[in-house]
């Protein structure tokens, strides 16, 4: 859905195809695929993820990440228990969580703490990415892919698609669309949650 509008826009896409080698000097740069697709290309864009800003995490004596940025505990606090952080800065586990849906929810778990009371489990949230084209919207959330005994609940209509990953039969883990949808928010949640769904439920999602 996304290709022909890229394409109308003069653009040529190429996809699944993975980068061996970018070769050549400041004149000419040429790009190695392992599928032996060969581009003369004039610019090489890497898009590699948010670089941690944690300047004042070094003068301040917080740890750091082997990677940069401020190692966090399950309540966000640093390694100075007075001091919290969250977003991009924000390291937990090895991974930074820099989505908006993560940001809102680390945002709440901090107030949460700081008033002493019991707050929502941020990082139950599935990781979320977004791209527009055109004004056309596509989004992936949690896992998409699966394994054998998985099963994918699908809905199409022309210019929009939904599917959802089921674990198991009743279990959603994960989802990708392209298109706006109404119920997105509520999918987080169930996704989230570890929620189960009926199968009068996925029978109307497909419809």
């Amino acid at each position: 859905l996304l290709r022909p509008r890229a394409e109308g826009a003069g653009i040529t896409v190429y996809t699944g195809r993975q980068v061996l080698a970018i070769v050549g000097g400041s004149r000419e740069l040429g790009l190695h695929a392992a599928d032996g697709t060969r581009l003369g290309v004039d610019l090489v864009i890497l898009a590699s993820g948010a670089q941690p800003r944690d300047e004042l995490a070094v003068v301040a004596g917080l740890r750091r990440g082997l990677r940069g940025g401020i190692v966090v505990d399950a309540k966000l606090r640093s390694s100075d228990a007075q001091i919290s952080a969250l977003g991009a800065c924000a390291v937990h586990g090895g991974r930074i969580h820099d989505d908006d849906q993560a940001i809102a929810s680390q945002a709440a778990a901090i107030v949460a703490d700081l008033v002493a009371e019991p707050g929502p489990d941020w990082e139950q949230l599935p990781t979320m990415t977004q791209v527009k084209i055109d004004g056309l919207r596509a989004w992936s959330l949690g896992a998409v892919h699966g394994a054998e005994l998985d099963r994918h609940a699908i809905w199409e209509q022309p210019g929009e698609a939904r599917r959802l990953l089921v674990l198991r039969g009743r279990q959603p883990v994960g989802a990708c669309g392209v298109g706006e949808w109404p119920e997105l928010g509520r999918i987080i949640e169930v996704i989230a949650g570890h929620q189960r769904l009926w199968p009068w439920q996925l029978a109307r999602f497909r419809r």
